[in-house]
């Protein structure tokens, strides 16, 4: 960024804010100059958008002063780095006469001003600032560019060059004679600065992807360091080896650079953003969101700044917070659309689906290729029962980003729905590899083994998962079916009581305390457990038929009866109150009523050999021995051993009765 002519000029760097699932800064910066090229590499053409307020459009004609302007800068970078800047379009911009600088006119421009496909948005401003040292700045990270006609004086060329030097890496430097030098601006390039523009020459203008690839990042990184160990002092390198270390995920470097620049500049709220994300990423929370509160003090209106403390208040537990932190960030830049996938991502949480799906296709509908966004469609969608619709979401998110862990999440449940477990859970231990720390995983991965009846895996995944996040009553509560299937009951109470205590309301929670207190003799409280979920879900089979289990083994009988009756009626393809239903009818010797629930048990779902083994003492009772025959063979070929005994009597009643048969004829 650079100061208005004739004032002593000191570049102060705006904003590195760049969106991840994590955002980073935006580099604001300030002056630049040109470098040449062989020839024969065509020049790389960046597209403006360029908007006039209406100060400037009051005292001039920006559609002949500005292209002039444009021209004589993209004249000196087409010569020495072969980048050529087209001005696609103009418009009017309305800025907001109460900015009292740079900084806060730059997110002005930013809140009101889409790209509309062009590279760079260039604001220009006549407004009279409170603060108003600089005639420019730039934004590496976003690609836009201010700059502000000082009072009596005129738009210059170098001023915008400067600034637009910075988007292409270019810092400030304490040179004279240099077009980036901080007191006085002149026309040269130094060698540094005409390697760092040329790593940046086809850096990428998305602000959801950081500038350079990943080789050109470790050259760059090599430069800058260069730079920092021969001349010293210059605040603006350490913030873009701080931004750099932070995208490759060097987290000391990260702290060691903006240490150093705090030690002399504390006030710098850029810094303070990037040393939160730091920590947040190392999971330092508590940390992170003082460094971002520091930063808004400094720099309230930065969406950025707000999206990144929503995220931190998100792994605190803290979602009201967090969704008003973000709410502030889509204020501040309607276009964020990473801020209405987290939204979409604590909607999710909060079960509210059809919130998050509105909430996703928001952010889809500005940028559609967010992985992390289709990652969280993806888990809607499955939610929903739209598990075809999930895995073609969740592969477009692989497409896009192969590391991302939470779309192998939401494979492995589209799998496990279609009964492929081995499948699913080879895509969980996926995500596990990309993403140790992800409790979601370990919990799912806990759901697939419990359904194949590995529940001593089950319960050391869901134990991961609270390790990881304490808070997570899912599987807490899955932790205490995992006992239950181990007979470690006293567990399963535990881990039941755990997850009602983090959501009262959580009815697979309160199903499994119930039957886990159940097994333990505590039926009085299992029962009041049951109706206490009934009175909030009236309508639900699985503890309609839990508490009539209850009941029977309390005496309760005819209360038992109506329970699995109700069971039944709320469901009517649950068979288990059916066999419960058959199973009590046989107690108290009521056979045909029995007998009438059996039949129906096994029209649902036929693979229950207990069932015919129970029809076929009905029937011997009923001295109908031949269907009693058949339902033993029933029995046997389903695996079930009929008792020898029964199966003797039955065969002597059989030949007794043929033989009546045979005499009668």
């Amino acid at each position: 960024m650079c100061r208005a002519p004739r004032a002593p000029a000191l570049f102060r760097a705006g904003k590195v804010w760049k969106i991840t699932t994590t955002l980073l800064p935006v580099v604001f910066l300030g002056l630049s100059v040109t470098s040449s090229l062989a020839r024969e590499i065509p020049d790389r053409v960046v597209t403006f958008k360029v908007v006039v307020d209406e100060e400037f459009r009051h005292g001039h004609d920006a559609r002949s002063v500005l292209p002039r302007l444009i021209s004589r800068v993209s004249d000196r970078f087409s010569q020495k780095f072969g980048i050529r800047f087209e001005v696609s379009r103009y418009d009017v911009w309305r800025s907001d006469n109460t900015r009292r600088n740079l900084f806060e006119l730059l997110d002005d421009l930013r809140r009101k001003t889409s790209k509309d496909g062009c590279d760079v948005v260039l604001g220009v401003s006549a407004q009279d600032l409170a603060e108003g040292q600089y005639a420019g700045m730039a934004s590496y990270m976003t690609g836009y560019v201010v700059l502000r006609e000082p009072p009596y004086q005129a738009l210059r060329s170098d001023v915008l060059e400067h600034e637009l030097a910075h988007l292409f890496g270019a810092v400030d430097l304490r040179e004279p004679g240099s077009i980036m030098d901080m007191s006085r601006l002149g026309e040269e390039y130094n060698d540094f600065l005409v390697r760092i523009i040329r790593q940046n020459r086809e850096r990428s203008f998305d602000p959801y992807v950081f500038p350079l690839s990943e080789s050109r990042r470790a050259r760059a990184v090599e430069l800058y360091r260069e730079r920092k160990y021969r001349w010293g002092d210059e605040p603006d390198v350490n913030i873009m080896l701080a931004l750099l270390y932070l995208e490759e995920k060097q987290y000391a470097a990260v702290e060691r650079e903006c240490r150093e620049i705090l030690d002399i500049r504390p006030d710098m709220p850029e810094v303070h953003s990037l040393l939160g994300i730091s920590y947040r990423r190392q999971g330092r929370v508590d940390e992170a969101i003082i460094e971002y509160k520091i930063a808004l003090h400094y720099h309230p209106h930065n969406p950025e700044t707000h999206y990144n403390l929503g995220i931190a208040l998100m792994k605190k537990g803290l979602t009201e917070e967090a969704v008003s932190e973000y709410e502030r960030a889509i204020e501040l830049l309607p276009g964020h659309a990473r801020a209405y996938g987290n939204l979409g991502y604590v909607y999710l949480q909060k079960d509210q689906i059809s919130q998050a799906l509105a909430q996703c296709r928001r952010a889809l509908d500005l940028y559609p290729d967010l992985p992390e966004v289709l990652s969280t469609l993806g888990a809607v969608l499955i939610r929903q029962g739209k598990y075809g619709d999930a895995e073609e979401v969740s592969r477009r998110a692989l497409a896009l980003a192969p590391k991302l862990a939470g779309p192998y999440i939401n494979l492995g449940s589209v799998l496990l729905h279609r009964g492929e477990a081995d499948q699913a859970i080879e895509a969980y231990y996926t995500a596990l590899r990309l993403d140790p720390g992800s409790s979601e995983a370990h919990y799912n991965l806990g759901r697939a083994h419990l359904l194949t009846g590995q529940a001593g895996d089950a319960a050391a995944a869901f134990t991961r998962a609270l390790e990881i996040d304490p808070e997570y009553h899912q599987a807490s509560a899955n932790l205490s079916a995992a006992y239950l299937k181990l007979e470690r009951f006293e567990e399963a109470v535990a881990a039941g009581r755990r997850a009602v205590e983090l959501k009262a309301d959580y009815q697979v929670g309160c199903l499994n305390l119930a039957r886990a207190l159940s097994e333990t003799g505590d039926l009085d409280e299992a029962e009041t457990l049951c109706r206490r979920s009934l009175a909030r879900i009236p309508e639900n089979g699985i503890t309609h038929n839990l508490l009539g289990n209850i009941l029977e083994r309390q005496g309760k009988l005819e209360q038992a009866l109506e329970a699995y009756t109700t069971a039944h009626e709320s469901e009517s393809g649950f068979v288990e109150p059916l066999i419960n239903l058959g199973n009590l009818h046989f107690r108290l010797r009521q056979y045909p009523e029995s007998s009438r629930h059996y039949l129906a048990a096994v029209a649902i779902e036929p693979g229950h050999p207990e069932v015919y083994n129970n029809l076929a003492v009905i029937f011997y009772y009923r001295e109908e021995y031949q269907r009693a025959w058949d339902y033993v063979l029933k029995t046997e070929a389903l695996g079930l051993t009929v008792h020898a005994d029964f199966k003797k009597n039955l065969r002597a009643k059989l030949k007794k009765e043929c033989r009546a048969k045979e005499n009668e004829s």
